[in-house]
């Protein structure tokens, strides 16, 4: 597919899914995915300019949360989605956060306007390649590798990541006990 055609036809589908999810309302936990088989690996780089891969993770639980600034669901889960990083940074989670498409100059001015402002990274480079790979078709889109490397878990639209049920789910993925 030529990349115009390519970057045009995302945008609109991304549009889509960002309107579907606003009003679905925010989701209090995240969905199985049976049979996900082994998650692709995602390289991009932090917006401090080093490269950050999923495969440095291996062993742990990795939250990947796919967003833009302009999605109105992706702005209003950010806070939750650092209480969920507060919450279980030291029981084998990690979260990533991989922006589409937007300036390093957008996401960061989006992220000091946060408070408190998002201590996981905040990743930048992911193209329509990349969010094909992870079968991305809107945003905000939330998928959860399991410590073995397959996906286990998947949110397409926003999520209440502090909600109980959703820190519970990657707790009991991390083998981390539940408080």
């Amino acid at each position: 597919m030529h990349t115009t055609i390519g970057r045009t036809l995302w945008v609109f589908i991304a549009l889509l899914g960002a309107a579907t999810a606003q009003g679905a309302g925010m989701a209090q936990s995240l969905k199985p995915i049976t049979a996900g088989g082994t998650a692709p690996e995602l390289h991009l780089q932090n917006t401090d300019g080093e490269p950050v891969t999923t495969g440095d993770f291996r062993g742990k639980v990795v939250l990947i949360n796919f967003w833009a600034t302009w999605c109105p669901p992706c702005r209003e889960e950010m806070p939750s989605l650092e209480r969920l990083h507060q919450a279980t940074r030291d029981q084998g989670v990690v979260i990533l956060a991989p922006n589409v498409g937007e300036q390093l100059e957008t996401v960061l001015g989006f992220a000091e306007s946060l408070d408190p402002a998002p201590s996981f990274p905040l990743l930048l480079g992911a193209e329509f390649d990349t969010l094909e790979a992870w079968r991305v078709r809107g945003l905000p889109t939330t998928l959860v590798i399991a410590p073995d490397g397959s996906l286990a878990y998947k949110a397409e639209g926003g999520v209440e990541f502090d909600h109980p049920e959703v820190v519970r789910q990657l707790r009991e993925l991390a083998g981390a006990p539940d408080r």
